[in-house]
């Protein structure tokens, strides 16, 4: 290691003498035993650029990617490069990742600006009364506007899609930047590429602007008249281990429950006064040609860490009331093979146990129909509290009752004897599933309790979940004249 780092600080002498070519040398040799040392990759790749070893550069920025990625400088070094490799697309998106990892950089802005300017290459500045802005740069959830048609899609990205929807639909322009596969426009909303934001509106105003779970996206230097951020979230999550009173840049919050506006409260101290309380919905679009009588069936349909072992556990009790009963397990999960997804993988030992089909990641209509076939939800929370449930809200609107735990906001959403069954927490988990497996047994066996349990839940829920509905309680919210 001493030798190493010796051979590093020659580098760094030979490059401060000016004999580059000596100094590229080097480094190639000291990343041949310390592969991924940022430093050193940089200093690499800078020398090679202004050296014009293009492919020596190329090859080595590809061999170190995914452990430098979240590196501002590497992501700049990355424009550079394919600025001089010509391919101006893949300049101008690694440029603004590496202005928008850090934005109150301004001499990095002025970088990207300079090389945009060079290629005659514009970004697209999307005017529009809304602007959205969701996801990081390097998650794995992609979407736009049309990813509920072909794929299964998580809770908070399929509300973003909803909202802007149906907020195009009351006559509004809306703008989502996220981590977009296919830019475009879908249902009339612009879709783009969230690693744009930043640079697009460097130094603009932006009318409303609404950051989905991200509360980065609204600090300094961007401006807007209205800030919002729109929590899904508990405060524990990782997420949001930043925040604090000093640093939290919105003039009004979106919370999903009063449960969730309670745990935020608590946490960061902010006046209920900020505070916009709305509910998670249904479109209406995925729910045509549904079937009017359930199979034998029952489906879990959240993430498998929420419940999935205590809900294998009570429908093995009902299998052997009814060898004939199927338990459908839905995911999100973007994985082709679910083995490749390390939250599901560890959950695969149950795909053979009797009863038990692993659905995967449906596309929306696909989903609901499933809900549809289904006798009701079984969604027994065990960690992780829900702060709203959006599949629980697909089901009541499909006439699958739902039968949960009494946590978190599972109450609120789905509301005993209405949206199914709430069952109180209990101390002893192995209580808790027998309750779960005395409740399935009595909707099982009672048909006609079962069939006004379905009625009544999806009144409900279109009477109280349609995200139209939802997004008219927006716009009078946010575009009320004072």
């Amino acid at each position: 290691m001493f030798l190493t780092n010796d051979m590093l600080q020659k580098a760094k002498a030979l490059i401060a003498e000016k004999k580059f070519a000596p100094a590229l040398q080097t480094l190639k040799d000291f990343l041949a035993s310390n592969c991924l040392h940022e430093e050193a990759n940089i200093l690499f790749l800078a020398l090679a650029i202004d050296l014009r070893v293009y492919d020596l550069a190329s090859a080595q920025a590809l061999s170190v990617y995914e452990t430098l990625k979240v590196s501002l400088s590497f992501q700049l070094l990355l424009g550079r490069l394919y600025f001089h490799l010509g391919q101006k697309e893949s300049a101008s998106k690694h440029l603004l990742l590496g202005y928008a990892l850090n934005p109150q950089i301004k001499a990095n802005y002025e970088l990207a600006k300079f090389y945009h300017q060079k290629m005659s290459f514009e970004v697209p500045l999307i005017k529009s009364d809304i602007v959205f802005v969701t996801g990081g740069y390097f998650m794995p959830q992609n979407f736009n506007g049309a990813t509920l048609d072909s794929q299964a899609l998580g809770g908070s990205e399929s509300a973003v899609i909803s909202v802007a929807k149906y907020w195009v639909k009351k006559g509004r322009s809306v703008v989502v930047y996220c981590n977009c596969k296919d830019p475009g426009i879908y249902d009339g909303v612009t879709y783009r590429p969230n690693w744009e934001f930043y640079y697009a509106y460097y130094g603009r105003e932006i009318p409303l602007l609404i950051a989905a779970r991200y509360d980065e996206y609204l600090i300094p230097p961007i401006k807007a008249d209205k800030k919002i951020l729109w929590l899904h979230d508990v405060p524990q999550t990782r997420l949001y281990a930043h925040l604090r009173q000093d640093n939290f840049y919105a003039e009004k919050v979106i919370c999903l429950s009063d449960y969730h506006i309670k745990m935020w409260i608590k946490h960061l101290l902010f006046d209920e006064q900020i505070v916009f309380k709305t509910r998670n919905g249904f479109d209406p679009a995925f729910f045509s040609d549904l079937p009017l009588k359930p199979e034998n069936e029952i489906i879990y349909a959240t993430r498998p860490s929420r419940g999935l072992d205590a809900a294998i556990a009570i429908f093995e009790k009902l299998y052997e009331q009814n060898n004939q009963l199927k338990l459908k397990i839905c995911t999100y999960s973007q994985e082709i093979n679910l083995a490749d997804d390390r939250e599901y993988a560890p959950y695969l030992k149950y795909q053979n146990r009797p009863g038990v089909l692993f659905l995967g990641a449906l596309p929306k209509k696909e989903f609901i129909l499933e809900l549809s076939k289904s006798l009701f939800m079984l969604y027994p929370n065990t960690s992780e509290p829900e702060t709203s449930c959006i599949s629980a809200i697909e089901s009541m609107a499909a006439g699958c009752p739902v039968i949960t735990s009494d946590r978190g906001a599972l109450s609120e959403t789905v509301r005993d004897g209405i949206g199914g069954i709430v069952i109180p927490c209990s101390a002893d988990p192995e209580k808790h599933k027998a309750d779960f497996v005395e409740r399935g047994s009595e909707l099982m066996n009672d048909p006609k309790k079962l069939l006004s349990l379905r009625q009544t839940c999806k009144k409900f829920a279109w009477s109280h979940y349609q995200w139209a509905d939802i997004v008219s309680e927006w716009d009078e919210h946010f575009f009320k004249k004072v």
